[in-house]
């Protein structure tokens, strides 16, 4: 932010923005992408690629908005070196790539009659899974969502309330962005149905993944381009599992147990801070900068 800029009086619908920088962040994150999903379906309009992008657009059209309004360029800047950061410790690329569909199946291989629906699909099934990892990276969703809730939301949301709680403040608003899309069909079949259950079940299982998503975050200097991987590797599995286990092809308990189970042991392995500290030590960034010390405690394990 210029000098220029910092000293323009907080007035006007600019002034509300930089007073409330996260309440404006996500109302209008939701707004553009809810008003997306009832133009579409007000229309009628074919749901292929350029909805989906149209929709998953609000989260990062908000961020970039936001940080220029309350940084200027060199917020802009900083935000897309984050997006391309991958100078990072290569166990994070296997954890995003691997990791995550291990713990997938951790979750659903123990589950009543899972093991016995299991098909180890064709080599040409799992040939097809880099391209349809890209094609969900680029127009499925995480490139498009993570500079918004990972890029700007996170630092600011930790920075107030702390890892654990400002990560679960994340998830309830991640999940909700979500509800209205349950009304396009083919988005409400891959995620639960639209039900109560389906939707209930979906909301629950946010809440564990946004938690290792932090974790991921914070222990690699906010790489957003980390942050995508694991996304992207969280959206693309979840369609090969339903394949591998058919049993539990129209539910999400498996996937809420798994991730349940680990967000768990996260949290109590790390005391709650899920890499925090490892992040303020090595992001020089205002956010960071300004987080409060109260709290924190050392991780018993160097690695978390």
């Amino acid at each position: 932010m210029t000098q220029a800029t910092a000293d323009l009086p907080p007035t006007g619908l600019l002034g509300v923005l930089r007073r409330f920088p996260l309440i404006s962040y996500f109302v209008i994150a939701v707004a553009f992408s809810w008003a997306v999903v009832i133009v579409v379906l007000l229309t009628r309009a074919p749901q292929n690629f350029v909805v989906v992008v149209a929709i998953t657009f609000g989260p990062t059209f908000s961020a970039f908005l936001m940080t220029g309004v309350l940084e200027g360029r060199a917020g802009v800047r900083r935000l897309l070196e984050r997006v391309v950061l991958w100078r990072v410790n290569w166990v994070w690329y296997a954890f995003s790539l691997v990791g995550i569909p291990l713990i997938f199946i951790a979750g659903t291989v123990f589950l009543p009659g899972a093991a016995a629906s299991f098909d180890g699909l064709t080599l040409a099934t799992w040939l097809a899974y880099p391209k349809w990892f890209l094609l969900i990276i680029f127009v499925g969703g995480p490139l498009l969502e993570e500079p918004g809730w990972r890029g700007f939301a996170l630092p600011r949301l930790q920075a107030r309330f702390g890892p654990l709680a400002g990560t679960l403040i994340l998830a309830f608003f991640w999940a909700a962005w979500h509800y209205p899309q349950y009304m396009m069909p083919d988005w409400a079949a891959q995620n639960g149905g639209f039900n109560l259950t389906g939707v209930t079940v979906f909301t629950l299982g946010v809440f564990p993944l946004t938690i290792i998503l932090t974790w991921v975050f914070n222990n690699t200097r906010g790489s957003l381009l980390i942050a995508v991987l694991a996304h992207a590797s969280i959206d693309a599995f979840s369609l090969y599992i339903m394949k591998m286990f058919p049993a539990y092809a129209a539910s999400q308990v498996n996937l809420f147990l798994g991730v349940g189970t680990f967000a768990v042991l996260l949290i109590l392995l790390t005391w709650g801070r899920l890499g925090y500290d490892k992040y303020l030590a090595e992001v020089q960034h205002p956010v960071a900068q300004r987080a409060p010390a109260i709290g924190r405690r050392p991780s018993k394990v160097g690695f978390l």
